[in-house]
């Protein structure tokens, strides 16, 4: 359907973009999820559970009652009271909602 000269220009598209691919390090593309680290969750830590089949904004709410580390010490799985019920979820699925105040935006100098 499309003239020669445009199937051959994309297949030598493609063909340099899988060649840049190979060449780039892959230490210039940095992997945030493994390379710098988040507080773990703990106990009392609010959280939503993420569900790919809902709506974000019916995602369920709760708060962490029990966490389990795995054997390199870091939370893998948390148990959580929601209004629902209690669920076990893995913390691959959680989203920590922020509950304390940072530093940088509480007022200084007012006492209340």
């Amino acid at each position: 359907m499309f003239p020669k000269t445009v199937a051959s220009e994309s297949g030598a598209r493609r063909d340099v973009l899988a060649e840049m691919a190979a060449r780039i390090p892959p230490t210039l593309q940095r992997r945030h999820k493994w390379t710098e680290g988040r507080p773990p969750i703990k106990v009392g830590d609010a959280v939503v559970i993420t569900d790919p089949a809902l709506p974000r904004n019916t995602w369920p709410r709760g708060i962490v009652e029990r966490v389990y580390p795995g054997i390199d010490g870091q939370v893998r799985v948390v148990d959580i009271r929601t209004a629902h019920g209690r669920l076990r979820r893995p913390t691959a699925r959680l989203a920590v909602l922020p509950t304390e105040v940072e530093s940088s935006h509480a007022p200084t100098g007012v006492d209340c």
